[in-house]
């Protein structure tokens, strides 16, 4: 998927592979006031990372429920991200938080995902994608678990320990699990 900043806050996204139709059509469904014509979808958005400075608890769940039902829609489509990067998430009115990169997806084979790309893992990626030595290679589904941890948690720009026992702290908690098996994302929980 071709991005293309048009304007401060108008961005236009342009399919270029499968991949990236699978996302053209998650982000349609996210975004209920995106445009579309032809293969390309223009969406009145900010960038997560100047857009982060400000970012408070509420807007952690917003993101939160956002890239989870993104996910949702990816998984139901065949395909899941691998992690997040700051630069690859668009704010859509304060609520709505998509990923646009398509380049750090993979296919679900046998509730694993199967990764063949070169292209640079996201900036927020588990301990599990580091020790990649040969393409194909096959990651734990819930490696974007951890990422959106690692993600809210830069986003909070608060230490964990000073959190106390708040539910978003536990939330956080349980997607930064070393073991791929125990991360889980409760949504209702927040």
């Amino acid at each position: 998927m071709t991005v293309v900043e048009l304007a401060p806050t108008l961005f236009k996204l342009h399919i270029d592979s499968e991949l990236s139709d699978i996302f053209y059509t998650s982000i349609v469904r996210s975004v209920p006031n995106s445009y579309v014509k032809d293969n390309e979808i223009y969406i009145k958005c900010n960038k997560l990372e100047p857009y982060s400075k400000n970012v408070g608890k509420w807007s952690c769940v917003n993101l939160i429920k956002s890239l989870v039902t993104q996910i949702t829609h990816l998984e139901a489509s065949g395909i899941n991200i691998l992690g997040f990067s700051p630069d690859d998430i668009l704010v859509v009115d304060d609520k709505i938080f998509i990923a646009i990169n398509a380049n750090h997806s993979a296919y679900i084979c046998n509730n694993m995902l199967k990764w063949c790309s070169t292209a640079s893992l996201p900036v927020f990626s588990a301990p599990e994608l580091h020790d990649i030595k040969t393409l194909p290679a096959i990651i734990p589904l819930s490696a974007w678990k951890y990422s959106l941890g690692l993600l809210i948690l830069n986003n909070l720009k608060m230490d964990l320990d000073k959190m106390a026992y708040s539910k978003l702290r536990a939330f956080i908690m349980r997607c930064l699990d070393e073991d791929p098996e125990n991360r889980f994302v409760l949504i209702d929980a927040l």
